[in-house]
């Protein structure tokens, strides 16, 4: 399609330029908004309308004219807001960054390797160099900013992890989303989103309308949500999804946040979950191949006095200069197979501050062990599923709190349009 847009190029800019020229208002050097004393003129603005509507790939109406208009200049103050707020920040992007995300766009449309921004002609070039920008920007504010704000909590995730694995088998949805945000005029909001249900159903390609118009905060991935079970999706969300079979797309639906158009990209079932669960160990071992019957008495009577982890931390601290005794601290959790079959039995049937087997031998050896912690492990199945649970929360709640900081930025921000 990309190759197709190209070739109208010369019809869509002579449609822009008309449109400019038949406004006699409208000059190219003219500013249509400030955020903060920092302009965004009428080329810029010119230049977005462009690119999106060689996504769109026909004429447009007055109305939809008028729409994509709005929504660019929404876009690019929503754009100069971000890289002013960066720019406080410090965040920046690299051109490593960049590259990687070109790539990325490349793949996900099965292009050859450096040809996207080939295939866009050279004066748009840095409108759609500024939008990925943009993207990497955002997910680099959520990340340096957001993200450390989040908590989830573990009841939250086991709630929905259970409720997985209690089924005979778990079908898994991956999906991708146009949204159109709630804004002051939600007439024009469900007529945008019809619009583009419409041109979906005439063929336009879902990433391109992604990139075009939709006000998630996900375009370079193509609008992708990621893999989610369907508890753990709302309701509207729920009832769209389990209708569609791989490929399709939803009609509109409206959700809190505004109009989305959902895409079902792929299913996977999972069957006969592996529920088994896996006991782990952290202990200290200590060892001394030869000690006296009357040291051994004193070292006995040491470790009865200790009544907490912080007794046991100065024994330890002055075990080995008092008793020379050798000591293999627990720096890692150890399975059932790490250990041998003669220390699990022991470590088995010991509770975590506790000692075990110290005993003297009757070589005069003393081997005994403490045991910091223990803990039931799921299996690596169990633990995949619910760290994706956890990674769609932590999304969640961060897109959630990014739009709060948006709108914050907003209200304190001069913006002027013009």
């Amino acid at each position: 399609m990309m190759k197709k847009t190209l070739l109208t190029l010369a019809a869509v800019l002579s449609c822009t330029t008309a449109f400019a020229q038949n406004k006699n208002t409208l000059t190219q050097d003219m500013v249509v908004a400030t955020v903060n004393k920092q302009a965004i003129t009428l080329q810029e603005l010119k230049n977005r309308i462009t690119l999106s509507k060689l996504l769109v790939n026909r004429e447009l109406s007055n109305t939809e004219f008028n729409v994509l208009k709005q929504q660019a200049v929404e876009q690019l103050v929503d754009e100069e807001i971000k890289r002013q707020f960066a720019e406080k920040k410090k965040i920046t992007v690299s051109s490593t960054e960049l590259n990687n995300a070109v790539k990325f766009i490349e793949q996900q449309r099965k292009l050859e390797e450096n040809t996207l921004l080939k295939k866009i002609p050279a004066n748009l070039r840095e409108s759609a160099i500024k939008q990925i920008k943009d993207s990497i920007i955002q997910q680099k504010i959520i990340h340096k900013v957001v993200m450390n704000k989040i908590f989830v909590p573990d009841y939250e995730i086991d709630t929905l992890l259970e409720n997985a694995i209690n089924q005979a088998h778990t079908k898994e949805y991956k999906i991708s989303q146009i949204l159109i945000e709630n804004t002051k005029q939600p007439a024009q909001d469900t007529k945008k989103a019809a619009k583009l249900y419409q041109e979906l159903i005439a063929g336009a390609k879902f990433d391109d309308l992604v990139i075009a118009f939709s006000d998630g905060p996900n375009k370079i991935q193509g609008g992708s949500l990621g893999w989610f079970s369907l508890n753990e999706l709302n309701f509207k969300l729920q009832k769209a999804v389990s209708r569609l079979a791989k490929g399709e797309f939803s009609k509109p639906v409206k959700g809190k946040d505004g109009w989305f158009i959902v895409k079902l990209d792929d299913i996977k079932v999972t069957e006969n979950i592996d529920t088994s669960e896996n006991e782990e160990f952290k202990y200290i071992s200590f060892s001394a191949k030869q000690m006296s019957k009357a040291k051994f008495d004193t070292l006995k009577q040491d470790i009865s006095q200790i009544r907490g982890f912080s007794d046991f931390k100065e024994f330890k601290k002055n075990a080995m200069a008092n008793y020379s005794l050798k000591i293999t601290d627990a720096d890692k959790w150890l399975t059932e197979k790490d250990i041998t079959p003669e220390a699990l039995e022991i470590v088995k049937e010991t509770l975590p501050g506790n000692f075990a087997n110290f005993k003297l031998n009757a070589d005069k050896s003393v081997n005994f062990i403490y045991m910091v912690d223990r803990k039931l492990v799921k299996s690596e199945q169990v633990l995949a599923i619910r760290k994706r649970i956890e990674n769609n929360l932590q999304a969640q709640k961060a897109e959630r709190k990014f739009k709060q900081l948006m709108k914050d930025l907003k209200a304190k921000a001069f913006i002027e349009l013009r």
